[in-house]
C-alpha cells in the first residue's frame, strides 16, 4: 500500500481487548478525522493517541521534508537555539535550548532513515539525538540504529517543524516553557499548538 497507511499494535492484548482501550477510538477518529475532511491538526496528534506501554505505532502518513542539509533549531516560544550542553563531545550529553551563536553544537544535520523518519546528527560530534521514556530529556549518543534516534518531521509551514521520536510517540519539547538560557530540552505529549513544541529549521 502507498502512503499514507499506519498499523497500531496492542502488544500482547487478546482479540478484543483494545476494544475498551481509549487509544483505539481516539486513533480511528483522528485518522477519519485527517483523511476524510483534511483535517491536519488530527493528523498531528496520531502518534500521541496511540502512544503507551504497550502499543507500537507504525506509520508512513507523508509529513516528513526531505530536503538534506544542517540546520540550527530555533524554539519558537524563546527565540532560542537547540544545542549540546557546553559542546560536549561525550554520548550521554543532554540537549538545551541557548542564544543563538555560530558554534557547530547548534548545528543538526537531518538524516534520512526508514519509513519516512529523519534522524539529527550533532555536527560538532558526530553523535545522534536519542530519546528513551517520558519527560526524558533529550541526549547525544553513539548511532545504533535504534528508533529512538529516530523522528517524524511535523511540518507546520515556513520552515517551522515539530520532532516526534519515532519509539516513544512523544515531541521534542522545551521543559515547561521556559524562555532561560540552559533550559533542558526533553520529550513529552505532542501537542500541535505548543510553541515550546516547535522549532523554525534555518539552515546553515
Amino acid at each position: 500500500m502507498t502512503w499514507p497507511k499506519a498499523f497500531l499494535t496492542f502488544v500482547g492484548g487478546s482479540h478484543t481487548s483494545f476494544w475498551s482501550d481509549q487509544r483505539f477510538p481516539r486513533t480511528v477518529v483522528d485518522w477519519a478525522r485527517w483523511t476524510m475532511y483534511g483535517d491536519t491538526a488530527a493528523r498531528d496528534r496520531l502518534p500521541a493517541d496511540a502512544a503507551g506501554s504497550n502499543t507500537r505505532w507504525e506509520a508512513q502518513l507523508g509529513t516528513t521534508p526531505t530536503v538534506p542539509g544542517t540546520y540550527t533549531l530555533i524554539a519558537q516560544h524563546s527565540g532560542k537555539a537547540a544545542e549540546i550542553s557546553g559542546a560536549s563531545t561525550a554520548a550521554g550529553a543532554g540537549l538545551v535550548q541557548r542564544t543563538i551563536t555560530s558554534g557547530t553544537n547548534q548545528q543538526f544535520e537531518l538524516v534520512a532513515a526508514t519509513d519516512g523518519h529523519v534522524r539529527l546528527k550533532a555536527r560538532h560530534s558526530g553523535l545522534f539525538l536519542q530519546a528513551a521514556g517520558s519527560g526524558s530529556d533529550v541526549t547525544q549518543q553513539a548511532d545504533t540504529g535504534a528508533t529512538s534516534q529516530q523522528w517524524r518531521v511535523v511540518d507546520h509551514g515556513g520552515d517551522v517543524i515539530s520532532l516526534v521520536n519515532r519509539e516513544s510517540g512523544l515531541a521534542m519539547d522545551v521543559w515547561e516553557r521556559s524562555t532561560a538560557d540552559g533550559a533542558r530540552i526533553s520529550q513529552y505529549t505532542y501537542n500541535a499548538s505548543s510553541p515550546n513544541q516547535r522549532f523554525a529549521r534555518r539552515s546553515v
